[in-house]
């Protein structure tokens, strides 16, 4: 008789960015890594989909109308902690940045990025992800 393990599913990402070419190239960039990807244009958007539907990592863009990626990062941080968060930028500055760090984002990308420069800021996000959600299971 043979233990049959399943395999977790993969992480749920979502992607927020109000140019649709870029939620769909960002789409296509993390599907190729087998992860699941939903979109949404805007902040408000956003926290609607992550209130119906858990997400492991939100990408969000800094600049858009009717909110910005640091006005989605205070919510998710309250709202639902174990999210992860990455900012997207065309127009980093430096006090942009210096916001998303005092609001725990786990990367900050300046557009534009590589394919590779954006797996390796999602693979430590959700490694940071995995070690919280275990470290607190060990203090139960």
């Amino acid at each position: 008789m043979s233990i049959r393990r399943e395999t977790p599913p993969p992480p749920v990402i979502l992607v927020v960015d109000d140019d649709a070419a870029v939620r769909r190239t960002l789409r296509r960039m993390l599907e190729r890594e087998k992860l699941r990807v939903e979109t949404a244009s805007s902040c408000a958007e956003a926290l609607t989909m992550a209130t119906a539907a858990s997400f492991d990592l939100i990408i969000t863009d800094l600049h858009m109308p009717g909110g910005t990626g640091l006005d989605l990062i205070r919510e998710v941080r309250v709202r639902f902690p174990f999210t992860r968060v990455v900012l997207v930028s065309g127009q980093a500055q430096t006090a942009d940045a210096a916001a998303a760090i005092g609001h725990g984002v786990d990367g900050l990308l300046v557009k534009p990025f590589s394919s590779g420069e954006l797996l390796c800021c999602v693979t430590r996000a959700l490694a940071a992800r995995q070690s919280r959600l275990q470290s607190m299971r060990g203090t139960r």
